[in-house]
């Protein structure tokens, strides 16, 4: 009986699976039906007679081609297929995310449809809607950092020495001296928690704000009864506070930078030197360390090379006290020589930055011929030179490595090669 009922639940489930299904076939065919109504409208121009096939994969001959494309329920010879296309390039919603990037699917079957043969505004709205979607996808990743930043919240704090008296779980109740480090609010929890070190237990702890019956301020003695704001108005007195809001008013500033400084794929301390120096300039505040300033840039995600044209084109707009473009060459000059996204990204700013003189521009272009003439030179020199002496086996069967370029001074790496022992010199600069 057992076995009968098991088999009769099976077949009701297989059932109901299957009605399940032919819905959603239904809901896909009425999908596929959907016209776009949206901003962007795309006028088609007169087709190209063209044999030349732009699509991946082997070269297919013409009647292969025709069978394709009629066995897609298109024809090319029927001239009424030639439809007005609208996109929308203002992506503002996971909404708008899945129609753009369904209707760019139909935008290359329709490519492939018309066997590499399809009109020019076509292929400049597959262009363009592509980057409506990479630039959508960076901004919500900045967005989603945030939300999730803000959801659990930490405000770090410059060690805000209290005293409080704490229930443990176990309902003891014990003293505490602790110099709090961060206040941390979050949204799906009953309670917000302080960390700081104990000096009862001598180690680091976090302390639930629910569990703490009386607070007091270290210094003055004073009883604290708002708890929340009295840890979120150290915060706002504090550099972390002055950080997060360097970041938020300059961060299209914070990202062309770390663009340009990571375009190579690296990101030296010869670069963070340059973009501390820039910063300090920017935000003129001397008080920034090196740590405040390497913490805001750690807080970046690596640009898209068309995030980092929407942020040139909105940092063009603004009046700054520092020149972007200066500063973006002299971290490409760090280095012996100019990566091709680097490359792009410099002759990008020339071309669209109001302040950039035609000297800039001059040097800019001829930035990577002087590179090359130079690491010429140093390998004549490599040849001709005296060579050094090992440090570990004192022989001359020495080779250059390599030189890098630092702010005052440049590094210049040898190999011996007898025992392999790598070592450096520093090399001062000649500045006259």
């Amino acid at each position: 009986m057992e076995i009968v009922l098991i088999c009769f639940i099976i077949l009701m489930v297989l059932i109901i699976v299957s009605i399940q299904l032919k819905k959603e076939g239904t809901e896909n065919k009425e999908t596929s039906n959907y016209q776009y109504t949206m901003d962007y409208p795309i006028q088609p121009l007169s087709k190209k007679t063209s044999s030349k096939v732009d699509c991946p994969g082997q070269p297919l001959s013409r009647e292969t081609r025709r069978n394709i494309v009629e066995n897609m329920g298109y024809s090319s010879d029927n001239k009424k297929d030639e439809v007005e296309l609208v996109v929308n390039l203002n992506i503002k919603s996971q909404t708008d995310l899945q129609k753009a990037e369904k209707q760019l699917d139909e935008l290359y079957a329709y490519e492939w449809k018309t066997s590499g043969e399809s009109y020019e505004a076509v292929r400049d709205t597959i262009a363009k809607l592509e980057e409506a979607i990479d630039n959508y996808k960076y901004e919500s990743r900045q967005e989603r950092y945030i939300k999730e930043r803000e959801s659990f919240r930490q405000y770090p704090l410059e060690e805000v020495a209290v005293v409080l008296h704490y229930k443990k779980e176990n309902g003891e109740i014990s003293n505490r001296t602790v110099d709090v480090t961060s206040y941390q609010k979050t949204d799906f929890a009953d309670s917000s928690y302080i960390y700081g070190y104990c000096y009862l237990r001598n180690e680091y702890r976090t302390f639930r704000v629910d569990r703490i019956k009386s607070l007091a301020d270290g210094k003055t003695g004073e009883i604290i009864k708002d708890i929340k704001s009295y840890f979120i108005k150290k915060y706002e007195s504090s550099i972390y506070y002055k950080m997060d809001c360097l970041f938020e008013k300059y961060k299209e500033i914070f990202r062309v930078l770390f663009y340009i400084a990571k375009a190579d794929g690296s990101y030296l301390k010869a670069e963070k030197i340059v973009i501390r120096d820039a910063i300090r300039k920017l935000t003129n505040d001397d008080s920034l360390t090196d740590e405040n300033i390497d913490s805001m840039m750690s807080m970046l995600d690596v640009p898209t090379f068309n995030a980092f044209k929407i942020d040139i084109k909105s940092i063009n707009r603004q009046k700054l006290p520092i020149d972007i473009f200066k500063v973006a060459l002299d971290i490409v000059n760090t280095q012996n020589t100019v990566h091709s996204k680097e490359k792009e990204a410099l002759e990008y700013m020339a071309e669209n930055l109001d302040n950039v003189s035609k000297n800039d521009i001059v040097y800019k272009v001829d930035l990577v011929e002087q590179l090359k003439k130079q690491k010429v030179l140093e390998k004549n020199k490599n040849i001709s030179e005296f060579k050094k002496e090992c440090p570990e086996c004192h022989t001359k069967n020495t080779l250059k490595k390599g030189t890098r370029r630092l702010k005052n001074h440049s590094i210049q790496r040898y190999q011996c090669n007898d025992c392999g022992k790598i070592f450096s010199e520093k090399i001062e600069e000649d500045n006259n």
